[in-house]
Order: C-alpha cells, then structure tokens, then sequence
C-alpha cells in the first residue's frame, strides 16, 4: 500500500489567461512567472515575456502546460530553460502542448558562455514528460533531455537554433550514477517513498513499476518522432541513431524543411 493519504487526484488549479512580464528584476533567477507543484494543475493562454531566468517550473504530476507564449527568457543566465522540470522519476504524467517559445538566448555577459539554455529543460533524468506541437523560434536549444526515462518528444517545431533541436545525454551512465544507483541513489528513494510497484504509481504509470529491474540509469523509453527543424546549427539530436537505439530508446521520422 502506499504511504498514508498519497493519492493522485487531481487538484484543478488553474492559471489561465494572465500576463506575466518584466518580472524577477531584484532576485534574478528562480523567481519564476508560474511555477505550479502538487497534481493536476492547467497552465494554458498565459503570455509571460521577459525575464532573466525561467518562465515557467513545476513538480509534481499530470499537470497541462498548453497554448502559453514564453517570450524573451532566459536572457541573463547560464543552465536555464524556459520550461523547467528536473532530477524525478516520479513526478511523472506532464504534459506541454502547443506552447509557442520565442528568444529563449543569453544576451547579457555571463561566467560561462559555453553553457546554453533551452525552450524546455527536462533536467537530471527528469522522466515520464510529454511534448506534443510545441513550436520554438530563436531558442538556443530547442529540447534538453538530461538522461531521463520514458519522455515523448513528438510534433514539435525548431526554427533557427544555435546548438540542436534536441540535446540528449546519458548522464547517469556517467558522472550522474550516484543519483539512480540502489539502494541509496536519491531517484531510488524517492521510488520507493512512494511504494511505486503499487497503487496508485503502478496503475498512472505502467513504467514506472519496472524501472529499477531495466537498467535504471540508463535513459531508455525516450520516444523522439515526427518533429521538424530549420536553420538549427547543430542537428536534430546530439545522439547518432545507433546510440539511440542501444539506449532502447528511439528516434524517427524527423524532418528538417
């Protein structure tokens, strides 16, 4: 049985149709225009529009980000994604649809310039995330998939681009190992906080069960099909098929126009 109280119902907040913009001017990063928590929120037809750091971030699970503009982001840091989610195997079930991102680029002096940020920011084998027809113009890097598991990449648009559409790891293959290893690993605890071989983890998301019996550091059910990218420098993903596919995750039908 799971902890006591754990459930997964949804709460129904809702932010919807507010403009956000010129925020974060005295703590300049982590102060976000949304950041939603807890299960099953909707964040849809928000304008948010210039700040230095994140437009939007969230925990939790089986929230909806949809048809928001995320305008002129990310302009004053380093490691930043406009859509920020990160370092979870179970905070599963979000999904981002039809969300357009535009000017998501340092433009002001940073430590490290070799360090880019992205439209959406899938951090530290964040897992279990859905993009669907999400369009991204003048973004530094369109996707970022940080080693996670089970995340669907699918529909989506890169127009002008500066690294990848998608920049896809294996870090907890490598440097990041300590965190998805048993029994002590933080991802392995969190796993079982929430008795994840049992209702109601086990019947939201089927995967979920099976993660520390297949290959639990390794990114594999990622799914990245029918995108389209243009002018993006380096590529569609930062991955050649084959690794892809040793990874047991996939990659097709990607067309650049």
């Amino acid at each position: 049985m799971p902890p006591l109280g754990m459930t997964l119902v949804d709460a129904h907040n809702v932010v919807s149709n507010n403009q956000i913009t010129n925020y974060a001017q005295l703590t300049r990063s982590y102060s976000h225009g949304v950041y939603v928590g807890g299960v099953g929120a909707l964040v849809h037809h928000n304008f948010i529009f210039n700040a230095p750091h994140q437009g939007i971030a969230a925990s939790g699970n089986n929230h909806v980000f949809s048809l928001n503009i995320l305008m002129n982001l990310c302009y004053g840091t380093i490691d930043a994604g406009a859509f920020y989610i990160g370092r979870s195997w179970v905070n599963r079930g979000m999904v981002l649809s039809e969300n357009n991102f535009v000017d998501i680029f340092i433009q002001e002096p940073v430590a490290d310039v070799s360090t880019m940020v992205s439209g959406i920011y899938l951090d530290d084998q964040q897992s279990g995330v859905t993009a669907v027809g999400n369009r991204m113009l003048n973004v530094d890097n369109c996707f970022l998939v940080g080693g996670g598991r089970d995340n669907t990449i699918v529909g989506n648009e890169c127009v002008n681009s500066s690294n990848y559409m998608i920049y896809f790891d294996n870090r907890g293959m490598a440097w990041q190992s300590a965190l998805c290893t048993p029994p002590n690993g933080m991802l392995v605890e969190q796993l079982i906080a929430v008795n994840f071989t049992n209702p109601p983890y086990s019947t939201a998301y089927p995967r979920i069960v099976t993660t520390l019996t297949d290959s639990p550091c390794v990114p594999v059910g990622n799914v990245f099909a029918n995108n389209v990218y243009s002018n993006v420098a380096y590529g569609f993903i930062s991955q050649d098929n084959g690794t892809i596919a040793s990874w047991n995750s996939t990659s097709y039908n990607n067309t650049q126009i």
